[in-house]
């Protein structure tokens, strides 16, 4: 079965995410990507990411018979805090959320199949008073484009 054009946007995003490590050149690491399923996402592997479907916006019909769109996701990434850090949460807060940015805009067109992406904030979370683990909430907004009538057919961009 085909992938949409929305589909093969989202799997750019989980394969880039998987390329944030140490050994490409980042000052931090994700050890595992996912996206939630049926069975639930395996939250064990810690610093992880984890891509969710936060809405499309509804499209726009330009002359030429072409739909855009403005998908946006939430990236939830958990981290455990080190004990011997001397950074506040707020800093490491920042750090991620830089090499996050840095690593989605490798390639804003994400493949061919979007015509930009951005990256406008974050939210932190932490789990619970007292327990390391902690994070962040990154916006991403995808803009793409497919032909009217045919997600499956990417429009010209």
């Amino acid at each position: 079965m085909a992938d949409s054009i929305e589909m093969l946007v989202t799997k750019n995003i989980v394969t880039t995410l998987q390329g944030l490590t140490i050994a490409n050149g980042y000052q931090v690491e994700l050890k595992q990507v996912s996206r939630p399923n049926q069975k639930g996402v395996d939250l064990g592997v810690v610093p992880n990411a984890v891509v969710t479907n936060a809405g499309v916006r509804s499209p726009d019909q330009d002359p030429n018979h072409v739909q855009e769109f403005t998908k946006s996701y939430d990236i939830e990434v958990t981290r455990t805090d080190a004990a011997e850090t001397t950074r506040t949460s707020d800093e490491v807060d920042e750090l991620w959320f830089a090499e996050m940015t840095k690593c989605l805009l490798v390639d804003h067109r994400r493949g061919g199949y979007a015509q930009d992406t951005k990256v406008p904030g974050y939210v932190p979370f932490a789990i619970a008073d007292g327990n390391p683990e902690a994070g962040i909430v990154v916006d991403v907004q995808v803009r793409f484009q497919h032909g009217y009538g045919n997600p499956y057919v990417s429009a010209p961009l």
